[in-house]
């Protein structure tokens, strides 16, 4: 499926609840982007208006990433979408490597989320 950009506009105006609740939920949840587009524009408009809206306390939230982007695309996506760039070892041309990080990611999820129980007692 292709989008224009008049397809998006005329999105956003039909659907703006589903816009609302994806703004809402960037505001409350840590996302993490991975196998989408960086120009996708309606990505885009939602996360530079959360970044713009809460600048200073905003949590960041991540964007997946074979290795090999610029550092100024890094720190443009860090300042203007508040999106922290992990990258990964593709491995090869099907990103084996992707698999490998995605489960290691877990782990360190579960153990952030063990440690956390304990030291509140949960």
């Amino acid at each position: 499926m292709i989008f224009t950009q008049r397809d998006y506009a005329k999105a956003r105006a039909r659907f703006s609840a589903f816009y609302n609740l994806m703004s809402a939920a960037l505001r409350t949840e840590t996302f993490l982007f991975f196998g989408c587009g960086r120009s996708d524009p309606d990505l885009t408009l939602l996360l530079e208006e959360y970044a713009y809206d809460f600048s200073v306390a905003a949590v960041p939230h991540y964007y997946l990433t074979a290795i090999g982007m610029h550092e100024d695309e890094k720190s443009s996506l860090r300042l203007n979408r508040n999106l922290k760039v992990i990258e990964y070892d593709p491995v090869n041309v099907e990103h084996s490597g992707l698999v490998d990080e995605l489960k290691n990611l877990g782990e360190q999820v579960e153990a952030e989320r063990e440690e956390l129980i304990q030291t509140r007692n949960w």
